[in-house]
């Protein structure tokens, strides 16, 4: 096990209800008594969720305003626009209802409010030394985003998922409230499973020695989506599913599962060339590329394949192949994804002509940039990316 340090300052405020009481988590970091509050649509209204929280923040006499708007693969003009609004009206808490995206562009009109220069800066590779204060109410367990010292940005113009990163922008609390994912539909449920599967995996499939205990608590969440997800899909109201489906998004992103080890990126760096390009849902472009590039990585980690085929997917390991065992489990993997209703081919999401972009995507990602992040384990050449796209246009 590597040496490390962690510090989540992050306070996980779950059950049923808790939305309720967001006053009085707002309360300790407000001087000016002012929320801004970021959400998509207005179903949250349609729902009454936000007339709940802004019930608990007038109890506790917080004024706040409301920006909405927030879209799949969120945009840096709304966050300019959310920055101008919080110095508009002298906001000094920014609190972000809803899934991943809603939740980034909150982390980032937070640091982007607290930065002196353009806020883009934050986007291009400045570091976010602080932010306002931001929180987090979980209506979409997918992203881990309500925990994660990272926000995900697109450019306008060309579509490319840009990133923010600093501790400052980790949210003060997260409230997950496991029935708040009850309306979501089937698609979304699937596409958040797969996203946090992704992060957990990103962890698991490591270089480094001495990694049994977390192994064994990665391999614990991989089986909890495996098991849950299918549930949640075939009752959307059970709330065992929904409860163990939240949790393990928080704990697959809040950096718990990456202790004592090198990671790995190349899966989220794929599937961002996709999204991006095509705008179209993170966990669906996730489905696309995680079972081609297991193909096109398994032999370079092969023990770490077969341990995760025993553990995860219980496949009696053949000693004599090990390759064999590797493959049933990377199969098993694509199997549930197609069970849980996912893509597996670009053509599946309505991209027309999908093998025409095959050239554009493998040249978008940039593998040196990738590769260079701490803790990229086996790396993935331009070639080997170049055949993944080429699978999921074929």
């Amino acid at each position: 096990m590597l040496n490390f340090e962690y510090c989540s300052p992050t306070s996980y405020i779950f059950g049923k209800g808790r939305e309720r009481e967001t006053g009085s988590y707002i309360k300790p970091y407000t001087n000016k008594n002012k929320v801004l509050i970021v959400y998509d649509t207005e179903r949250i209204t349609e729902c009454g969720l936000l007339k709940t929280v802004t019930d608990s923040l007038e109890e506790e006499k917080i004024s706040w305003c409301k920006l909405s708007g927030v879209v799949p693969n969120p945009r840096f003009s709304l966050v300019k626009h959310g920055i101008d609004l919080v110095k508009q009206e002298r906001a000094d808490f920014v609190l972000g209802i809803g899934g991943g995206s809603v939740l980034d562009t909150a982390k980032a009109i937070g640091a982007g409010a607290a930065y002196d220069g353009d806020a883009w800066d934050l986007c291009t590779g400045t570091y976010a030394e602080r932010s306002l204060p931001v929180g987090a109410i979980l209506t979409l367990a997918a992203t881990g985003s309500e925990g994660s010292m990272f926000s995900v940005i697109s450019d306008d113009q060309t579509g490319e998922k840009l990133g923010i990163a600093g501790e400052a922008i980790r949210p003060k609390f997260a409230v997950l409230n496991p029935e708040l994912t009850y309306s979501l539909p089937a698609f979304q449920t699937a596409c958040g499973a797969c996203d946090m599967m992704s992060h957990i995996m990103e962890n698991y499939f490591t270089n480094s020695k001495g990694t049994f205990m977390i192994d064994r608590l990665i391999e614990g969440l991989l089986k909890t989506v495996i098991e849950y997800t299918p549930i949640a899909l075939r009752e959307p109201d059970n709330y065992e599913a929904r409860a163990a489906l939240m949790w393990a998004s928080s704990l697959a992103n809040n950096g718990s599962m990456g202790l004592g080890r090198i990671s790995d990126t190349g899966i989220h760096a794929a599937a961002q060339a996709i999204g991006g390009k095509f705008d179209k849902t993170h966990g669906a472009t996730i489905a696309l590329v995680i079972p081609p590039i297991m193909k096109k990585l398994y032999k370079k980690n092969l023990g770490r394949y077969v341990q995760y085929a025993s553990k995860v997917w219980g496949i009696e390991p053949n000693l004599d192949h090990p390759e064999e065992t590797a493959l049933k489990g990377i199969l098993k993997t694509q199997t549930f994804f197609k069970e849980i209703g996912l893509p597996s081919k670009m053509s599946d999401l309505g991209i027309k002509n999908p093998a025409e972009y095959v050239d554009e995507l493998t040249e978008s990602v940039d593998i040196d940039m990738w590769q260079a992040t701490p803790g990229y384990t086996v790396g993935i050449t331009k070639e080997e990316l170049r055949e993944v796209f080429k699978e999921t246009a074929e």
